[in-house]
């Protein structure tokens, strides 16, 4: 008879929700990630973290250090926001993101919603690659959105809603 295989961990971390003990490393995170005033404020992740409009996600190590996060706002269906995706310099390019970018369109689409978007910097290429990659269509520009003369780019992606 075959050995019963032990659960699978996945070497790049768990997906696990995120709430208001992660505030700390979700703000820290997210200054790594992105420069001065496109990067979040910390009380953006004090709201997020426990609003009933939010989705945050993250992925963790078995010590519990924050490798890469998501967060999504919905403030009224059939619509969200992706607010940002983060991910550990050292740990990118390793499938963190497409994890949780897939798991948090099937929750959305579980909870009806039909259209998700985003927006991105003009000159980030390699994020607006990962969107098409994931079904985002560039849509429009919007004009200081960052801030003065720091413009962004809209995408967006419509859902099939899961009805199971």
């Amino acid at each position: 008879m075959p050995k019963k295989k032990a659960p699978h961990h996945h070497p790049e971390g768990e997906i696990l929700a995120l709430d208001r003990a992660d505030v700390g490393a979700a703000y820290q995170l997210d200054q790594l990630c992105f420069p001065p005033g496109i990067a979040f404020d910390r009380k953006v992740f004090e709201y997020c973290l426990q609003s009933p409009d939010c989705l945050a996600l993250g992925v963790k190590t078995a010590k519990g250090k924050l490798l890469g996060f998501i967060i999504l706002q919905s403030k009224g269906k059939p619509t969200a926001q992706v607010v940002t995706i983060d991910v550990q310099p050292k740990h990118r390019r390793k499938g963190i993101a497409d994890r949780l970018m897939a798991m948090a369109l099937s929750i959305l689409a579980r909870n009806q919603i039909h259209r998700i978007y985003l927006q991105v910097a003009p000159d980030n290429a390699a994020g607006q690659a990962l969107y098409r990659k994931w079904g985002f269509q560039p849509k429009h520009l919007i004009q200081d959105y960052y801030g003065e003369g720091l413009d962004a780019l809209m995408m967006a992606r419509e859902l099939k809603p899961d009805r199971s």
